[in-house]
């Protein structure tokens, strides 16, 4: 998948594992700061019924080695993006007794100065990644006894900036499905479904 012929990188590098690299560092950005930006999904107690809150979130990221589909490190690399990310929550009285709410959140990926990927330079376009849209369920809800479950279904439909000219995209153009789950004192998650291979055009 990835080629490397006298000091320049093939275009192969851009449309699978260069997608996939930016989708990495905006997923990055999208899920750790929220768990430490207050009470909502992955954060710890439910938020209070029928409320909205908006956040803004900014993450810088920067990546000087490169590994290609099959394992192989790739060295002079030069990559870095700064990362705003809008988060919009919604929550609505409780069904027996259990928070709920929704929330969308929105990254945008900006690619800072010159990218590159083994030494060659690679083409790149900032723009909108895929929003994830999410429903969320406290099934447990004791925060003062430091016990709390959260069960959340996250949603991307392949709606971000993405060109397959291009190297280095904002989006992968690919439907993302992932459920989570977390607890107040021990969090997992696990993917049901992550379609993250050839992009679909």
């Amino acid at each position: 998948m990835f080629e490397y012929f006298s000091g320049k990188v093939t275009r192969s590098v851009g449309v699978a594992a260069g997608a996939a690299f930016g989708v990495a560092l905006a997923v990055s950005s999208m899920m750790q700061p929220a768990r430490a930006g207050g009470p909502l999904p992955y954060d710890g107690p439910a938020p209070p019924p029928n409320v909205s809150v908006a956040f803004l979130y900014n993450q810088f990221a920067s990546a000087s080695t490169f590994y290609t589909a099959n394992g192989t490190k790739l060295g002079n690399t030069h990559i870095q993006t700064d990362v705003p990310v809008l988060r919009f929550v919604h929550t609505f009285s409780p069904i027996d007794g259990m928070p709920w709410g929704v929330q969308v959140i929105a990254p945008y990926v900006s690619f800072l100065g010159n990218q590159e990927v083994g030494g060659g330079s690679v083409s790149h376009q900032s723009g909108f990644a895929e929003p994830q849209l999410s429903a969320f369920l406290y099934p447990v809800n004791h925060p003062s006894q430091d016990e709390t479950v959260v069960l959340a279904y996250f949603f991307s439909p392949p709606s971000g900036s993405y060109n397959p000219s291009i190297a280095l995209n904002a989006s992968t153009n690919n439907w993302v499905n992932n459920f989570g789950s977390s607890t107040s004192q021990v969090e997992w998650k696990t993917s049901s479904m992550a379609l993250m291979g050839a992009p679909s055009r």
